[in-house]
This record gives C-alpha cells, sequence and structure tokens, in this order.
C-alpha cells in the first residue's frame, strides 16, 4: 500500500474516528489544515504519528513531524509515500 490516495483514505478515516466525533467530520478532506485549524493539537499528532509509524513502518524525525508536512492529510500522505518507497 503505497499509493498515497490509499494512504490519504486510511489517514483521513483515523482522523474522523479519533479526533472528529461530531458533525465538522464530514467537512474533513485530505487539504483542510488540520493543525493550523485547531483539529488536532500537539497531544493528537503524537497519537497521530504513531498510528502512521505503525501502520506503515516508518518513522519521522522531530523536525519532520513539526514541519508543514503533517498540517494536512494530503501532506501527510505524500510524505508516508515517499518514506514506503525507499
Amino acid at each position: 500500500m503505497t499509493d498515497k490516495n490509499i494512504i490519504a483514505a486510511e489517514l483521513l478515516g483515523f482522523v474522523k474516528k479519533e479526533f472528529l466525533k461530531d458533525e465538522t467530520s464530514g467537512e474533513i478532506e485530505k487539504d483542510y489544515p488540520l493543525r493550523s485549524t485547531g483539529v488536532i493539537d500537539s497531544i493528537d499528532l503524537l497519537s497521530l504519528l504513531t498510528h502512521i509509524e505503525q501502520r506503515f513502518d516508518v518513522e519521522f524525525t522531530a523536525e519532520e513531524a513539526s514541519s508543514d508536512s503533517f498540517n494536512t492529510i494530503g501532506a501527510m500522505a505524500e510524505m508516508i509515500e515517499s518514506k514506503v518507497k525507499k
């Protein structure tokens, strides 16, 4: 599973299930800014990183995790895809 669209769909499902338990979950798409809008905070980001690392068998540096690459599902999927392909 290295296609970024498949990765994005899985991440979107995880974010909706774990962090959006109300009516706003329908508004979230892969280009929606999660961190800058407060959908996920720093604690949620740790949970999301743990899920990603375990699910896709990849690791991220602290610098990567704090970058804009972790603001949207689409950006996360691209980063995961690039790491999985290595």
